[in-house]
């Protein structure tokens, strides 16, 4: 158990954490109707639209992906 505490907590350092307030919902809302996307992704989306440039936007959903694109993050 140390050792997944010490490796989460590594882990936790390297992770920019992203508070969602109302300006992040109302972004998510506009992601959402632009972009199509379903209402969890257009939240990260929206989170992530607000983290200092440049980032690499990581997801396996192709859908997710095609918005992230059309917001200009650069993808994994």
């Amino acid at each position: 158990q140390d050792q997944v505490r010490r490796l989460l907590r590594d882990d936790w350092e390297r992770i920019m954490t992203v508070p969602v307030d109302g300006a992040c919902l109302a972004r998510a809302a506009e992601i959402g109707c632009q972009q199509r996307v379903r209402t969890m992704d257009a939240l990260h989306l929206a989170a992530a639209d607000r983290l200092p440039r440049p980032f690499t936007f990581l997801t396996f959903d192709q859908r997710q992906a095609t918005a992230a694109s059309a917001l200009g993050f650069r993808l994994a």
